[in-house]
């Protein structure tokens, strides 16, 4: 469900049109119900409020109606080209 939580912020940070890297800060996960293989999630992400370095994310999975996960997150706008990770060794 993380990664489901932090693709969901991450996409609707993408809509806002910053040409720079978005850096996910922290998130933290509010765990509140079971999802198993199989199981229908929606993903819902909203941006709580959008400062000149941070932009605090939320986000909620539901399974049936029925919240999953929910999460916050603060992610850096880095000003740094998008493509600047590529070229960083693992």
């Amino acid at each position: 469900q993380a990664a489901m939580l932090d693709d969901a912020m991450g996409t609707v940070c993408a809509t806002l049109g910053y040409d720079t890297a978005l850096l996910t800060v922290n998130m933290t996960i509010d765990y509140l119900g079971t999802a198993r293989k199989g199981d229908t999630i929606k993903a819902v992400a909203s941006v709580f409020r959008e400062g000149k370095n941070l932009i605090h994310v939320t986000s909620e999975l539901s399974r049936g109606g029925e919240p999953t996960a929910r999460a916050q997150c603060n992610v850096l706008v880095s000003g740094k080209p998008a493509d600047y990770i590529s070229g960083i060794d693992p």
